[in-house]
């Protein structure tokens, strides 16, 4: 793990003390370190050696993160893009939800096509669930996005956690508590995983990773404090890159005019059948970049902006506000199935400052 020292102690200290809960609920921004928590805290649970996890025993090893059948499981790169022979099962009917499991390990994440977890994946989850563990004292049951349940699906997965099997403990992973309903998370204990510090991050890089110094930072810095996010980009140069071009998008986007904005939005993901999730993503990720950029910008407009300040500071402060809280809802309105196209030519379209602003500068 790299930070969450906090969060690793206090497990260690509840498993230690007989005090472990039945379901947890780990929480934080995607690419924080949630799955690899989930793993540490099974191999916690399941490890033979003397200071637990061993990293050296079989059950750890089984458990560990470059297990193929791991991260078969939970990683979605791992299948590549949903292709339409890869969305249904020998028998020929629809996958709706993926359960993996990985001796005695329960994982349940929605398909690559699909928005949500159905109540059947939910189902089978749960009846392996009360199955007795084979190969140690506890099964442990994982829900990659537990905030992608649907309606019936944290109905079905309700009733377990208020009747949960013995020598089970289930893993809730989720970027926040208040999108899980209020009945399951009064049911887990709440693990907050928080924004690992850049210098952190960027040690980490340099001496597991091999990156020198000056892309290392610069990767730390981009990757506001996802220490997941960047070992994946200090291991993939050409995802790094993709980034870099991302950010210079974004910064063109703040400096070009109405037409150029649109230009520029017209490139983000190439429509085709069936990649709406998919270009859904990438307008959230090329969006998240640019608000990374207006909070920049913010922050520059807020040491401008004194009780000396001029009406040209405090035009420019309101501008640069203006600008984050627009592209703030426009990740909103994506993120609740708006048309990403649309959402993208109404930012592009839109003055950022108000017409007061506006008249001001």
């Amino acid at each position: 793990m790299v930070g969450h020292d906090g969060a690793v102690h206090a497990f260690r200290g509840a498993r230690r003390s007989g005090r472990l809960a039945h379901a947890y609920v780990i929480v934080g921004q995607p690419g924080v370190g949630r799955r690899t928590f989930a793993i540490r805290l099974a191999q916690e649970l399941r490890c033979t050696g003397a200071e637990p996890p061993c990293f050296a025993c079989d059950n750890c090893q089984r458990l560990d993160e470059h297990n193929p059948i791991w991260r078969a499981a939970v990683r979605r790169a791992a299948y590549g893009a949903a292709r339409p022979d890869a969305q249904k099962d020998a028998q020929g009917r629809r996958i709706d939800a993926v359960h993996t499991e990985v001796f005695d390990l329960q994982v349940l994440r929605r398909a690559d096509h699909r928005r949500d977890i159905s109540i059947d994946g939910v189902g089978e989850f749960c009846a392996a669930l009360h199955l007795k563990p084979a190969y140690g004292s506890a099964r442990i049951g994982i829900v990659d996005g537990a905030h992608e349940l649907n309606g019936d699906a944290a109905s079905r997965l309700l009733k377990t956690l208020e009747e949960p099997p013995l020598e089970t403990v289930i893993v809730l992973l989720t970027p926040s508590v208040s999108d899980l309903l209020p009945t399951i998370a009064s049911r887990c204990r709440v693990v907050e995983l928080s924004p690992v510090p850049a210098a952190a991050i960027s040690a980490h890089l340099v001496t597991a990773h091999g990156r020198d110094a000056e892309s290392a930072a610069a990767i730390a810095e981009a990757s506001r404090g996802r220490p997941g996010w960047a070992i994946t980009m200090a291991a993939r140069p050409d995802r790094w890159d993709a980034e870099r071009a991302h950010q210079d998008a974004a910064r063109d986007f703040e400096r070009a005019d109405r037409p150029s904005r649109l230009r520029l939005v017209a490139e983000v993901g190439t429509p085709g059948r069936g990649r709406g999730l998919e270009l859904a993503r990438e307008a959230a990720e090329w969006l998240a970049v640019l608000e990374r950029e207006q909070a920049r910008a913010l922050d520059e407009a807020m040491r401008h902006n004194g009780a000396a300040a001029d009406a040209h500071a405090r035009a420019s402060l309101r501008v640069a506000v203006e600008r984050l809280r627009r592209t703030r809802q426009a990740r909103f309105l994506i993120g609740r199935n708006v048309s990403h196209r649309l959402v993208l030519e109404d930012l592009a379209l839109r003055p950022h400052a108000p017409p007061m602003v506006a008249r001001t500068l």
